[in-house]
């Protein structure tokens, strides 16, 4: 891939930031990815939930009787109408629960066209627009919440991080590299890992030595480490 075929917010984005001189050699966005198992589960949870918010709504407003069936509409009483509308916000969340695999793909493909990765002669460029590694975006989204409205992520990282680096991959050669990993206290007594990386790209085994001989030649391009946010 070459910029010319991204789209032109994102060419903009990338011409903004390289330097006089610098030349992007390599560029990719994220690829598809099947959704883990694990998205699987809010949908199951989801189930029971919402079959038992509209139980006890329909209980709630007279139209079923546990004890003697449905009961019909015809004798409704207004108050109890009104009471059971108190349970729609809890269908509404079960509704949310069973087509969360839905809407995590959306949100993850909507992210992902928004998202570049770039190998200049000088550094990595991760122009991150909130897709940060599907395992971590499909059990709490913390890539995604992370960023408000189209701000984009950008961070920089030159030779001298870019020598330990570590591999992911899959059995069709695309994968993830990994070149950061940080840990932080969450504020509840449990630690996150904040990663930086290229993920879901093809052909990561070249992609991995191409990102080598940059650490290999040592030098120290501009902003070993920038962090900025920058709207679309």
């Amino acid at each position: 891939m070459d910029t010319y075929s991204l789209p032109e917010p994102l060419q903009d984005l990338i011409a903004g930031e390289l330097a006089p001189g610098e030349t992007a050699r390599w560029v990719a966005q994220p690829g598809p990815r099947p959704l883990p198992c694990v998205t699987v589960l809010p949908c199951l949870f989801g189930i029971p939930w919402t079959l038992f918010a509209l139980f006890w709504m329909a209980t709630a407003s007279g139209v079923f009787n546990p004890g003697q069936g449905p009961q019909g509409v015809g004798n409704l009483d207004p108050v109890r109408v009104v009471f059971a509308l108190f349970g729609i916000p809890f269908v509404l969340i079960g509704v949310g629960m069973l087509t969360s695999p839905w809407w995590i793909k959306r949100r993850l493909e909507w992210a992902a066209r928004r998202t570049v990765y770039v190998i200049t002669d000088r550094r990595a460029i991760l122009f991150d627009g909130g897709y940060g590694g599907l395992p971590e975006v499909a059990v709490g989204m913390p890539g995604l919440g992370g960023l408000a409205g189209k701000a984009h992520q950008i961070r920089s990282f030159g030779p001298g991080q870019l020598r330990d680096l570590q591999r992911i991959q899959r059995e069709d050669g695309s994968g993830d590299i990994i070149f950061q990993s940080t840990a932080f206290p969450d504020g509840r007594g449990r630690v996150q890992f904040s990663r930086g990386g290229f993920f879901s790209i093809p052909d990561v085994r070249e992609v991995e030595r191409m990102l080598r001989e940059l650490a290999a030649r040592g030098e120290s391009g501009p902003g070993d480490l920038t962090t900025a946010f920058r709207p679309k």
